[in-house]
C-alpha cells in the first residue's frame, strides 16, 4: 500500500480533518505569527532606541 491510497475513497476515511480544524489551525497559527512579529517590531524598536543613546552620549562626549 503506497502513501497516496491512503486518501482514497476506497479506503474508508480520508486522513484529512475537517475543514473547521483547519481554518482553526490556521486563525491560530496567524495569530501566532502576528504576536511574534509585534514582539519582534517591539524588540527591534528598543534596540535602535538604545543604539541612539549610545550614539548621542558618544558624540557628547565628542564635542566636549
Amino acid at each position: 500500500m503506497s502513501l497516496g491510497d491512503r486518501d482514497s475513497p476506497e479506503c474508508g476515511q480520508s486522513t484529512r480533518p475537517p475543514v473547521r480544524f483547519d481554518l482553526h489551525t490556521q486563525n491560530l497559527a496567524n495569530g501566532l505569527i502576528e504576536l511574534v512579529g509585534r514582539a519582534f517590531d517591539g524588540l527591534v524598536g528598543r534596540i535602535v532606541q538604545i543604539v541612539h543613546i549610545c550614539i548621542q552620549n558618544f558624540l557628547q562626549r565628542q564635542i566636549r
